[in-house]
């Protein structure tokens, strides 16, 4: 997988004000291979996956503090289409699981976030809006003492939405 990370960073203080800001971009894109056997005792675990993606974002960060109080906020921006797969087992001694993923998407987001620190009460907020387009879906299954859970999902076609928290 090839690489490419672009980051600045600039801070500075004038009358007890305090600002830093950073900026980043990367590109990632490639095909990434990967498979891994772990045994430890009674503990067994299998993972294998295969990912051709490309994946690019860039996103600006910001502080201020004075008088003891700091706002920060960011804003991003990120996209990523290709296929992922990956698949896993497992035995840790009393419990076997097993899991499988497929992904074969085009997505962006566009994603701000935003808080304030007053030094008695903190109060933050991030909202992430997104389209993807594609095929995914996921299945696992595990049993052992504490009994059985399978579950799954699978995700066909075009979504728009908005994911939004704060505190």
């Amino acid at each position: 997988m090839e690489s490419s990370i672009v980051s600045s960073n600039t801070h500075t203080e004038s009358n007890g004000i305090s600002a830093t800001a950073s900026a980043s971009a990367s590109v990632e894109s490639g095909v990434e291979t990967t498979a891994s056997v772990t045994v430890d005792g009674n503990t067994f675990a299998a993972e294998i996956s295969y990912s051709d993606t490309t994946k690019v974002s860039a996103g600006v960060d910001a502080s201020v503090e004075a008088n003891g109080v700091t706002i920060e906020g960011g804003v991003s921006v990120s996209a990523k289409t290709g296929t992922e797969i990956s698949a896993n087992a497992g035995f840790d001694g009393s419990n076997v699981s097993v899991a499988a993923s497929y992904s074969d998407t085009t997505e962006a987001h566009a994603t701000v976030t935003g808080g304030v620190d007053t030094g008695n009460a903190y109060a933050n907020a991030s909202a992430d809006a997104y389209v993807k387009e594609g095929n995914e879906a996921e299945a696992h299954i595990t049993a052992g003492k504490n009994g059985v859970d399978v579950g799954g999902s699978a995700s066909i076609g075009s979504a728009i939405g908005v994911n939004a928290e704060g505190t």
